[in-house]
């Protein structure tokens, strides 16, 4: 595999030391292989496989038609990147924060995002004030999914939100790990799960939200 740089695979949230071996996506934790994705153990994980990572300079929307790309500087997106229908994309923020004052991420086909962060500060944020849905992130079709294992969806300075001011769920969403920052909502201040909406949390918070309505959280309006 083609792997640019190895660096992205360390992660200062644990104190062991690393080895890394050069297109697995892999360290070394506690004497096992463990996945660069998960940090689970590797040919454990539904990742254990050869994976081909693409740094990401300054133009996100390459990640656009999938694969697997790290951050290596902050980003700034001036509109929304919709994620191409079919597209099997995973994210690793690095450390790194892509931000916008608008939407930053849309869902709007079918396509999976995992979303990432091995090093433990990386965020997706949005300080955007129209009066809409899941301003973070929109998983706005009933085939988009989403799993997260680690970096923060920090919708904390978005105001004036319709419902979910981070994240709107009518698809599918998985949260292992991580954290949502809530903002200011009509409902769901961090998250809103509608329609045919389906949410798994395993790990992870959600916090910060506040509504005006219902949820200052999480609200569900209709979800399985």
């Amino acid at each position: 595999a083609d792997v640019t740089d190895l660096k992205h695979l360390q992660s200062a949230q644990k104190d062991q030391s690393f080895s890394f071996i050069e297109g697995k996506g892999l360290y070394l934790s506690k004497g096992k292989f463990a996945c660069s994705v998960c940090g689970g153990v590797y040919d454990g994980c539904e990742h254990s496989q050869l994976m081909e990572w693409t740094a990401v300079t300054d133009d996100l929307s390459v990640i656009n038609q999938g694969g697997n790309y790290y951050l290596t500087k902050d980003i700034t997106l001036t509109k929304q990147l919709n994620v191409a229908k079919d597209a099997k994309i995973t994210l690793d923020l690095n450390g790194y924060t892509v931000s916008s004052s608008v939407r930053v991420l849309g869902l709007n086909n079918a396509s999976q995002l995992i979303i990432t962060d091995t090093v433990g500060t990386g965020r997706i944020k949005s300080t955007a004030t129209a009066k809409d849905n899941g301003m973070v992130l929109n998983i706005n079709n009933a085939g988009a999914v989403v799993t997260m294992y680690a970096g923060t969806l920090d919708g904390s300075e978005i105001t004036n939100a319709n419902n979910g001011a981070a994240v709107n769920v009518t698809g599918t969403f998985t949260l292992y790990g991580g954290t949502i920052l809530g903002g200011q909502a009509v409902n769901g201040g961090a998250l809103r799960i509608a329609g045919n909406g389906v949410m798994e949390m395993y790990g992870g918070l959600i916090y910060g939200g506040t509504a005006s309505g219902l949820g200052d959280n999480i609200y569900l309006a209709s979800a399985k």
